[in-house]
């Protein structure tokens, strides 16, 4: 891609020599088909079909340098994307990859523990760090969870003694109904 880059900027360049090449060469033309000795009208009209040459001459030469620029900056554009994409995507590897990596000292010699690079321990306490963090945060929520059942639990016992209270209430009501009932019926 940097050499894309810089394909289209040398383009854009070399388009733009050829264009005032182009330019300096049609000036001499013209300068040089220029008769003084003629009359001004046939001069001026001499002089304007010259220039058409030049002004084409610079046309390209304008246009060449407006390729090779805008192409570089698209081009340039396009690398960059490409760069910041193939670095998020490393990064995400990076870090799945870490997430299933476990390191066991259990497992070592004592020699082995001894040759350890300070780096990698140092890298196995973060990520030992982390897990604890991680660890400590689930069981903040868990704790958190409990003590939401707990008091949804009490909540119930509390609605239930009063459903209690209150059927005891009912059933009493109920008992005095009946009796005043019978008693209505007896006369």
């Amino acid at each position: 891609s940097k050499y894309l880059i810089g394909l289209t900027i040398f383009l854009g360049l070399l388009g733009t020599f050829w264009g005032l090449l182009e330019t300096i060469n049609s000036v001499g033309t013209t300068v040089n088909n220029l008769d003084f000795s003629e009359n001004t009208q046939k001069l001026f009209k001499v002089l304007k079909q010259g220039l058409e040459d030049p002004l084409s001459g610079m046309g390209t030469a304008f246009s060449s340098s407006l390729f090779g620029l805008g192409g570089s900056l698209i081009l340039g554009f396009l690398d960059l994307q490409n760069n910041q994409a193939q670095n998020r995507f490393f990064n995400t590897v990076e870090e799945k990859l870490s997430d299933y990596t476990k390191f066991s000292l259990m497992n070592m010699d004592d020699d082995d523990k001894k040759n350890l690079s300070p780096a990698y321990i140092e890298a196995l306490i973060e990520v030992t760090t982390e897990n604890l963090q991680k660890s400590t945060s689930v069981i903040d929520k868990q704790n958190e969870h409990q003590e939401s059942i707990s008091r949804s639990i009490y909540e119930i016992n509390q609605f239930l003694s009063e459903n209690v209270n209150l059927n005891k209430d009912i059933r009493e009501e109920i008992k005095v109904l009946s009796k005043t009932i019978a008693n209505i019926n007896k006369k």
